[in-house]
């Protein structure tokens, strides 16, 4: 699925991922652009997450605004490093801390993503392979219909079964992820929103390092 190309100025830019990290991609532009069913929206997600394999997204966390919290101040650091037909793997570093990575797989029926999470040694940690399924929640396909919007894709995973064994208190997570696109301008980036019990618990943009 091809996305439609538009050229964004600045100013608009930093508005819409201001919008984009308060609200779920579906609020962010005319609902009229949002009718693609889950099967479109994840394979527009998977070739926008493919087309980027070898790239390196940045930024920071800008929720919770606590000195206190962990990733707090730290870049954080995502590399789309593995791209396969069913399997895409990137790693996630924060600060210094290379323990965790994100997979996304896809079957004939969802896009799914995992956190792992492994030692030093390679040995998986107790806390890993958490996460879910996509649904149709806040999934959403947007297009750009003009210049002074964004393309983005956005799929919505609440926790599966194994994560609501493995982390009762994570029961209601719903991780979505915002893949944000101008390939005229060049600009693309990474949304990654965390809330649980319907309220934020953690939010970062990654914009495109330049290569």
């Amino acid at each position: 699925m091809k996305i439609i190309k538009y050229l964004l100025p600045a100013l608009t830019v930093i508005a819409l991922i201001s919008a984009c990290q308060s609200s779920p991609a579906s609020e962010i532009l005319n609902k009229t652009n949002t009718t693609a069913s889950l099967n479109e929206v994840g394979s527009a997600f998977w070739e926008t997450l493919s087309n980027n394999c070898g790239k390196t997204f940045s930024g920071y966390s800008s929720f919770p605004d606590d000195p206190e919290d962990s990733f707090h101040g730290k870049l954080l650091v995502a590399h789309i490093e593995t791209c396969l037909d069913n399997e895409i793997i990137v790693p996630f570093k924060v600060g210094d801390n290379t323990s965790r990575t994100w997979i996304f797989t896809r079957t004939s029926e969802h896009v799914q993503l995992k956190h792992q999470h492994l030692h030093k040694d390679g040995t998986p940690d107790e806390i890993s392979n958490y996460g879910g399924n996509a649904d149709s929640g806040d999934s959403a396909l947007v297009q750009a219909a003009s210049h002074t919007e964004l393309s983005q894709i956005s799929l919505s995973f609440p926790a599966d079964d194994y994560t609501r064994k493995l982390l009762p208190e994570a029961a209601t997570n719903v991780w979505n992820i915002t893949l944000l696109s101008n390939p005229e301008n060049g600009y693309a980036g990474i949304v990654y929103y965390l809330t649980r019990h319907d309220k934020p618990r953690f939010k970062a943009l990654l914009t495109l390092e330049p290569e």
